[in-house]
């Protein structure tokens, strides 16, 4: 929870402050694309970054034309736009693109920050333009009594030359790396006035502002969900003693998180082990966003509605029958390319099952 609230409360800081970050010289050159596990959440992550009681909100329904009245109308504040598969939603996106890389609808300048909520995952097509957001934990609900706005305004006056300099200083720096710090640094007024040690609060702040960039750049730069996945199992198999994998027909012990099982074509993973092995990429996206993922790619298989897990038969250590709750994989998908079969890596011989 701590983490998302400091990286709303930068996201926050950045739309408020983003025209005057903007006219110092850096902005943003593309559109913030937030991964959600649902719409629902979208609502609660609208109520934190919202400066204005009436926030710019573009649904499904909203032409293009009204979009670029929004994008141009807005100052100091974010224009959230629900992204949906409709061919009217990405005449949308082309203009929120187009917008955020050019400062412009038009003729007419854009001082506002496009961020588009996206279920579960970023389509393939739009994931070279956005900058990559993961928002999957507990989104907290604004509080009534939040001044934000208004201490954030007030500081400026105390705060902007620091911030100016700060700017200055960061030649070399990752242009979006170097807008969220900027909103850190506008924070730092109002941390004097709620901690002791508030330079030790802002270094927080700025080290969350560079994990957010760097999952932006690992989210851009990966091989894809299903060789990281993969490449995880090999190594938690391993990190395990290569132990506790077994034939559905037999089970001969007992892992503590119970039992990675396999047949001939498939093997099969309890939710237990499957946090454990994707633990490393959970500070990208969750549990959830990564199945969905995995689903998309092709790699798990998901043929009983929308559930990710489903029941199979197996045999208890005393020789029960029992219907126990896993994920299932096409075995031979989960084979690392350069290296021995996931079976062999278990010390399984074909003959034992």
């Amino acid at each position: 929870m701590e983490g998302i609230t400091k990286t709303l409360d930068i996201l926050f800081s950045l739309g408020l402050n983003y025209p005057v970050i903007k006219y110092w010289g850096c902005s943003m050159n593309k559109p913030i694309a937030c991964v959600i596990s649902s719409f629902e959440e979208a609502e609660k992550v609208i109520q934190c970054l919202s400066a204005f009681s009436n926030p710019k909100i573009v649904s499904a329904s909203t032409t293009p034309k009204l979009c670029k009245k929004m994008l141009t109308k807005a100052n100091s504040e974010f224009v959230f736009i629900y992204y949906t598969n409709l061919p009217q939603v990405k005449k949308v996106m082309q203009i929120a693109i187009t917008a955020t890389q050019t400062g412009r609808i038009d003729e007419k300048n854009c001082d506002a920050i496009p961020l588009i909520f996206f279920q579960l995952t970023i389509p393939e097509e739009w994931k070279e333009y956005c900058f990559h957001l993961y928002l999957t934990g507990d989104i907290p609900y604004k509080t009534s009594n939040d001044n934000r706005e208004e201490d954030i305004i007030n500081a400026f006056f105390s705060q902007h030359q620091i911030v100016r300099n700060f700017i200055e200083k960061m030649e070399e720096e990752n242009s979006v790396k170097k807008l969220l710090k900027c909103a850190a640094y506008f924070l730092f007024p109002q941390m004097t006035k709620i901690y002791d040690d508030s330079e030790k609060v802002l270094e927080e702040y700025l080290n969350t502002c560079e994990q957010l960039s760097q999952v932006n750049e690992d989210s851009r730069d990966s091989d894809g969900i299903a060789d990281a996945f993969v490449s995880l199992l090999y190594k938690w198999v391993e990190s395990n003693n290569y132990m506790w994998a077994y034939p559905t027909s037999k089970i001969c012990g007992q892992g503590p998180h119970g039992n990675l099982l396999f047949d001939r074509e498939f093997f099969y993973i309890p939710d237990l082990i499957f946090d454990e092995i994707t633990k490393p990429m959970q500070d990208m996206q969750s549990g959830i966003l990564i199945k969905q993922a995995l689903k998309d790619e092709g790699m798990l298989v998901c043929d009983h509605g929308n559930s990710y897990t489903r029941k199979i038969v197996t045999w208890s250590v005393y020789g029960e029958m029992v219907r126990i709750r896993v994920l299932k994989f096409p075995l031979n998908r989960l084979n690392q390319t350069g290296d021995i079969p996931l079976l062999q890596l278990c010390g399984i011989e074909e003959e034992r099952f």
